[in-house]
């Protein structure tokens, strides 16, 4: 599979169960993308770790995210009207290129 055919699988896939997510860069621009937001299982919390209960999975894809901007725990994401702190932005990549952003998301 390409980069590019992984992106094109997530946008297709988001575009049917996805919701809009807003994103606030610090000092920039609000964007509003399609995500994928789920919520943490107790074992995947651990004691000392970044995700904490009540935390949120926030899956979205590259597409949506203007060009050079990196996402990152400066960030805020609005989720059904709320605003909410990313707590971390690690990247996906395939080939050395980006294809999805799992965010984790406070409460």
């Amino acid at each position: 599979m390409t980069p590019t055919q992984a992106i094109a699988d997530l946008d297709r896939e988001l575009a049917a169960f996805g919701e809009d997510v807003t994103l606030r860069p610090p000092g920039g621009a609000p964007f509003t993308v399609r995500g994928q937001v789920v919520g943490y299982r107790p074992e995947e919390i651990i004691p000392g770790s970044i995700v904490q209960a009540g935390d949120r999975r926030v899956t979205i894809s590259p597409t949506g995210v203007p060009a050079g901007l990196t996402i990152n725990p400066q960030f805020k994401a609005v989720i059904g009207g709320v605003e909410r702190q990313v707590r971390a932005a690690p990247a996906v990549r395939l080939a050395g290129q980006v294809v999805r952003y799992n965010l984790v998301v406070a409460g």
